[in-house]
């Protein structure tokens, strides 16, 4: 397993009192509260249990999850992170980069035409297809992993389950369109963001030093 660095966009309101999306303050309390961000199948349900969880975590809904979301997005207990992708263009034989800040504002602002948050996080990833284990995200995006075709593999999704942490998340920009479309207008480092270094594969040497 590795530790994957990803951008989570989530769209604003459509306009003021729409209460079709997330303002501001919810996105800084979303992971100050300690609440983190939850699934669409959570935050819907309002409680879920270990075994519903495990009904839940299939290979076909993963599939529902990138081929369907239209249609299964409200019960999905996936979510969508962006880490960037590399796309081969062997006519003109050149790789094309695919900028996850960039694919995560286009899904939080909806192309520019509304504000919107995006929620800087970290996540475990592994190196075989893992969909029932609740801690572990699937990298998509990853064609030696998963190599069947889709035509939203340039996206570069990571697809987390269930719930991301608060203390994964390390920062929180609001991208305002109308005010400024190349840089946030707001910006919030969470206090409580945790570093991954504890999970990473690498062990100091032993000393007397280390003796108390």
């Amino acid at each position: 397993m590795h530790i994957q660095h990803c951008v989570k966009g989530i769209a604003g309101e459509s306009g003021p009192g729409a209460n079709d999306g997330i303002t501001w303050a919810q996105a800084v309390s979303m992971v100050s509260s300690g609440d983190g961000i939850y699934s669409n199948w959570w935050r819907n349900k309002g409680t879920i249990t270990p075994a519903e969880i495990k009904t839940m975590l299939t290979a076909d809904n993963l599939d529902r999850h990138l081929h369907d979301y239209d249609t299964f997005g409200p019960d999905t207990p996936y979510i969508s992170l962006a880490a960037g992708a590399v796309i081969r263009d062997p006519a003109f034989m050149t790789n094309q980069v695919y900028d996850a800040v960039d694919t995560a504002l286009f899904f939080a602002t909806n192309n520019w035409e509304r504000a919107g948050a995006l929620f800087f996080c970290w996540t475990v990833v592994g190196f075989h297809p893992a969909v029932p284990f609740e801690f572990v995200s699937e990298p998509v995006r990853d064609l030696l992993i998963y190599r069947g075709w889709s035509p939203y593999h340039h996206e570069g999704e990571i697809a987390a389950k269930v719930h991301i942490s608060a203390h994964q998340v390390r920062r929180i920009e609001w991208w305002d369109p109308a005010l400024d479309q190349f840089a946030p207008t707001n910006a919030w480092d969470n206090p409580g963001y945790q570093k991954p270094n504890p999970l990473l594969n690498e062990r100091d040497l032993i000393n007397d030093l280390d003796i108390v």
